[in-house]
């Protein structure tokens, strides 16, 4: 039967080089409250996409309608951002004549 396929990051392979980044960016953030530094990051969404593996096998092609999200908090967690969500349009409104 069929399971879950587990995505991961992979590991970065120069650690000393990161270590050194961490330091540098705490020197850099020193001066802030921690309730003033924010982090975000942003993720994908197939929203139409069914699961790859299943009980049964139906040979239909995957769709791949994606909505990219972005989240955001600050570094104690009391404030979170409201969600972004990100779509693509074949022909933005934004861009069309008038």
């Amino acid at each position: 039967m069929g399971g879950w396929r587990v995505q991961k990051e992979k590991r970065s392979k120069n650690l000393t080089k990161s270590e050194g980044k961490q330091g540098y960016l705490k020197s850099i953030l020193e001066g802030y409250n921690e309730c003033d530094i924010f982090n975000c990051d942003e993720t994908a969404l197939f929203w139409k996409m069914k699961p790859r593996t299943t009980l049964t096998r139906t040979g239909k092609k995957l769709l791949k309608d994606r909505v990219s999200i972005l989240a955001a908090c600050n570094a104690t967690g009391e404030e979170k951002l409201p969600l972004l969500f990100i779509n693509n349009s074949n022909n933005p409104r934004s861009l069309r004549g008038n």
